[in-house]
């Protein structure tokens, strides 16, 4: 079962999904070529397949008309793990299916939809960094001009890298 908004739809479902570990725009390569990640958070992303009931059209459409709205969040409550998972997400695009019946009688087989989450479903913290091995920031109160420091198994050291024109940092 999934809920939007408090709409409960109870029918068969595919869902597919994607977590992205996203990165804020500092991340990059630094001056010693390694990659710097300020990793943001955990998002979710689910594809979601629907089958739709033939003999209930008007909640069908209700359901259309939720996830269509031009708004920029709705409420999930989507399947994670062994339990549930509820999400501020934005729909990014909805399909569904249409076919014709005999005696000019519409029917609608299935209805598609991705979603992103709003915001990060997983985050690391700074005291969490630091349990995962990561070592205590260094006392920076007398820091010399253009000081760069670098994380080793034993503590923060200051470093410096030279570029292409000899300039140093």
């Amino acid at each position: 079962m999934i809920t939007i908004d408090g709409f409960e739809w109870d029918v068969p479902c595919d869902a597919e999904r994607t977590a992205s570990m996203t990165a804020s725009d500092i991340s990059g390569l630094m001056l010693d070529k390694r990659y710097f990640a300020d990793v943001i958070g955990t998002y979710m992303t689910y594809d979601v397949t629907l089958a739709v009931p033939p003999n209930d059209i008007r909640r069908y459409t209700e359901l259309y008309e939720i996830l269509t709205e031009p708004v920029g969040y709705h409420t999930f409550d989507m399947p994670y793990g062994e339990g549930r998972l509820v999400i501020t997400a934005r729909v990014e695009e909805v399909h569904d299916s249409w076919v014709m019946m005999p005696n000019d009688k519409n029917a609608w087989r299935s209805i598609d939809f991705s979603i992103i989450a709003n915001h990060p479903t997983k985050e690391m913290g700074l005291e969490e960094s630091i349990t995962r091995g990561f070592p205590p920031l260094p006392d920076v109160t007398d820091v010399p001009v253009g000081a760069v420091y670098e994380a080793t198994p034993t503590g923060w050291v200051t470093v410096d890298y030279v570029d292409a024109d000899s300039k140093r940092y």
